[in-house]
């Protein structure tokens, strides 16, 4: 599962990469003329209502929806991870503040989006910055989880007793294991803020025309009444491809790290 999500969503990536440096079309270019072909040789998903290639902006859409996902995950990660561990070290009573936190972080995603565009023009950034505010929260549950998981007392004496500090013990010990578990919800969280961020250009609230976005291409392809079903349906199923790779991938990440856990301290289960 790790292995198939993971080389599927690396192909999608590595397409949209590509299109930084070629595309069979030029980006921008208009051509009323040609607009809503239909698949054919010369336009492999046919064309838009502007006439442009719907495959090579397709390509940039996939990029777009990628760095969507690990700049959102990724600053989740980093403001989550630290405040979880901080939670677990400092227990029940000490970790309220933490709790506090996490719950106004915690707010859907769509309710930061609305507040941040009151402060700025709405835009593909601007539904990054409210998507990472939204991946804090579960970054916070995992890594506190985690560690109060993998942290047996049985297992921890026995580090212990083998001369281990506790530093030492959570370097070797309880690092790699938490390291899956945030790697695999992180993937689950990526896959998730790609998503939402194709909902939001779809509903005008994120990305906007100026910008090649998945969401931006369904909306426009739905504006036109399906007069090209291929402008529908390509970025769907690119959208649908993408997201669904980076489920299996986590969801196979986790399976993997679960035995490991459950000889660390008896694993319960993680949300």
């Amino acid at each position: 599962m790790v292995t198939g999500g993971g080389l599927v969503a690396t192909l999608l990536v590595a397409a949209g990469l590509v299109s930084l440096v070629w595309t069979p079309y030029a980006l921008d270019v208009l051509d009323p003329t040609a607009a809503w072909r239909s698949p054919m040789a010369g336009h492999w998903l046919g064309t838009d209502g502007l006439g442009r290639d719907v495959f090579s902006r397709l390509t940039r859409g996939l990029l777009s929806s990628a760095v969507a996902g690990l700049v959102a995950t990724t600053m989740g990660v980093i403001v989550g991870v630290p405040l979880g561990l901080a939670a677990a070290a400092w227990r029940v009573t000490a970790s309220w503040p933490v709790a506090g936190l996490s719950a106004f972080v915690g707010l859907p995603a769509i309710f930061t989006l609305v507040l941040l565009s009151l402060l700025t023009a709405p835009g593909l950034a601007t539904a990054i910055l409210a998507l990472g505010i939204a991946s804090i929260a579960p970054m916070i549950a995992t890594a506190r989880d985690g560690v109060r998981t993998i942290k047996g007392p049985v297992y921890f004496d026995a580090a212990r007793l083998a001369g281990l500090s506790g530093i030492e013990t959570f370097r070797r010990h309880v690092a790699p294991a938490l390291a899956r578990l945030v790697l695999a919800q992180g993937l689950r969280q990526g896959a998730a803020v790609i998503l939402a961020e194709a909902a939001f250009g779809f509903l005008g609230l994120g990305a906007q025309p100026a910008t090649i976005s998945l969401g931006v291409m369904l909306r426009e392809a739905m504006a036109a009444g399906g007069q090209s079903p291929a402008a529908l349906l390509a970025p769907g199923i690119a959208l649908l491809l993408l997201a669904g790779a980076l489920l299996v991938a986590g969801a196979g990440l986790q399976q993997q790290t679960e035995p490991r856990l459950r000889s660390v301290g008896g694993f319960r289960g993680l949300a």
